[in-house]
């Protein structure tokens, strides 16, 4: 296990806020140039994600205006969930101006980039916005499908949103199933085993599972993508957990009553300290 930061520089975060809107002003000038690229607004998703973790740390830990810097992230979120809306939408609606039908890039439109969308709609308190967003994803549309938990993962968040319980209840029980059959200490499998262990009490409504759920995935989270070495060493993420954050607020929006604490899920980012967007 890596040993973690506990909190950015001052610098780290002025310079990540920097480069995000950098990028961001680039990429929306392409889209005003007539551009018809799904790959800018997944570049702008993955920028807008960075801008509101950023605006978060730097709003609460260094001018400490919480409600400003909560005001702030989660603009900067529903913006990230519009892009890969939009993504989706070029690939998959024929009402819209810029769909691509066949001659979209489905790489933009994968499992992972429909479980991004729908974390950033509930990162940002937007239930509607995820609601709407839920007819979009499709499984495996380039006909590589990636594993089954990631494809079972997805197709339960679409469901529930769906108000389809039955169908997300199977498909993770499937994902419970496989894991208990051949469990795993790290990687993928575990990643997808909390995950699933998570949603799965929010669509049950068992609070003791949703709770257990996201400690397991805050442990996972905490051991292996922060610290020196991480994966998100230097980043934004290294100080947030978006799974926990996102499937914390859709448990809260649920009903159900969170106990699990940690630094990674901040509670001013959660909607039991600051009221939705949206419900």
């Amino acid at each position: 296990m890596t040993t973690p930061r506990l909190g950015p520089d001052r610098e780290d975060v002025e310079w990540w806020i920097e480069i995000s809107l950098k990028h961001i002003a680039k990429e929306q000038k392409n889209i005003e140039a007539g551009e018809r690229d799904q790959a800018i607004y997944t570049s702008m998703y993955l920028n807008y994600m960075d801008l509101g973790r950023s605006r978060y740390m730097h709003g609460i830990w260094f001018l400490h205006l919480p409600r400003e810097a909560v005001k702030d992230a989660r603009a900067a979120f529903q913006k990230a969930a519009e892009c890969i809306e939009m993504s989706f939408r070029m690939a998959y609606d024929p009402a819209l101006p810029e769909y691509l039908g066949n001659q979209a890039d489905w790489s933009c439109v994968m499992e992972t980039d429909g479980i991004e969308g729908f974390y950033a709609a509930f990162m940002a308190s937007d239930f509607a916005l995820a609601r709407r967003f839920a007819p979009w994803p499709r499984r495996s549309p380039d006909n590589a499908p990636m594993g089954e938990e990631a494809c079972n993962y997805v197709d339960a968040l679409q469901a529930y949103l769906r108000n389809d319980l039955t169908t997300a209840t199977q498909l993770l029980n499937r994902n419970l199933d496989k894991f208990k059959k051949r469990p795993s200490s790290k990687g993928f499998r575990l990643n997808y085993h909390t995950l699933s262990m998570t949603l799965l009490g929010i669509v049950e409504k068992n609070a003791v599972r949703f709770n257990g759920g996201l400690a397991a995935q805050l442990e996972f989270y905490e051991r292996f993508e922060t610290g020196v070495n991480s994966e998100n060493e230097d980043t934004s993420q290294e100080f947030i957990c978006d799974d926990a954050v996102a499937l914390a607020n859709l448990g809260l929006w649920a009903g159900l009553k969170l106990q699990t604490q940690h630094r990674l899920m901040p509670t001013d980012l959660l909607i039991s300290a600051y009221p939705p967007i949206s419900k």
